[in-house]
């Protein structure tokens, strides 16, 4: 996957990785294990201790492990209380076409208190660790019934601008 140029875009993900596949080679499971400590409250979607993995595609786990790294260095890491999942082919909530979460390239934080249409409850610092790393938060969309807090995908859906506008993410970086 390192002939991939970011910003990747919502619109070709179809184009670069064909249709979501539950045995696409891009799938991998990924390791947080480093950042047991600071996590060590984090529950699952079921109420459980998470268990520092996350299975999605292989192009997240550098921007992912780098946000993780940003809520720690700058003190937010408290605020992550659940992780709700990353991969699930399905079609996309309020909208046509399927979710970026059929390749494996968003994750959900926060559901209980992000409800997808409801005010998000983030912080903009921890929002900012996300968008440093070039992930665009569902919190900014609109109209409002659109808006969906949890969410934090890598392929943008378009280039934005303010202050939780995502860096778009530089893999030499890693």
């Amino acid at each position: 996957m390192t002939d991939i140029i970011f910003p990747i875009f919502q619109r070709d993900l179809s184009a670069l990785f064909g249709d979501p596949d539950e045995t696409a080679e891009y799938l991998t499971t990924m390791d947080f294990t480093e950042f047991a400590e600071a996590f060590a409250g984090v529950l699952d979607y079921q109420g459980n201790p998470w268990g520092l993995k996350i299975y999605g595609h292989e192009l997240l786990e550098a921007p992912l492990r780098r946000a993780f790294q940003y809520l720690v260095e700058r003190g937010l890491a408290g605020e992550l209380q659940t992780y709700d999942g990353c991969f699930n082919i399905r079609q996309m909530k309020g909208g046509s076409g399927y979710s970026v979460h059929s390749w494996g390239l968003a994750v959900d934080l926060n559901a209980v208190y992000n409800r997808f249409g409801q005010e998000p409850t983030f912080s903009s610092d921890f929002v900012r660790c996300f968008a440093d790393c070039g992930f665009e938060w569902g919190g900014l969309w609109t109209p409002d019934r659109y808006r969906d807090g949890m969410h934090f995908q890598l392929p943008l859906i378009r280039l934005r601008t303010g202050p939780l506008a995502p860096i778009p993410w530089k893999p030499q970086e890693t």
